[in-house]
């Protein structure tokens, strides 16, 4: 198994298909992120962190975290964090 900073690969993927995938699956609508920070990752690149919400085909709202960077001609997701809420950054929480 390969391992890297103390965690299995089947780990990470296990993440993905429970938490991520499951969390996008059934929106209906990305609602306009609230809160948008600038920042610059460790090469200097650009990016955006993102605060803001989607809704559910149900109606239900649901609070995500993502940074994104600028990598040449396209995009990068840095980090994304689902189904928490942070406050002062989402204005609803």
């Amino acid at each position: 198994m390969m391992k890297a900073y103390g965690y299995e690969r089947s780990q990470a993927s296990e993440f993905l298909r429970t938490q991520i995938i499951p969390f996008f699956s059934d929106y209906s609508e990305i609602v306009e992120p609230e809160v948008l920070n600038i920042v610059n990752d460790e090469a200097g690149d650009p990016g955006y962190t993102l605060y803001g919400f989607i809704l559910t085909a149900s109606g239900e709202k649901k609070p995500y975290a993502m940074a994104i960077i600028e990598k040449g001609e396209g995009f990068a997701i840095k980090n994304i964090v689902v189904n928490q809420c942070f406050k002062g950054l989402h204005l609803n929480c």
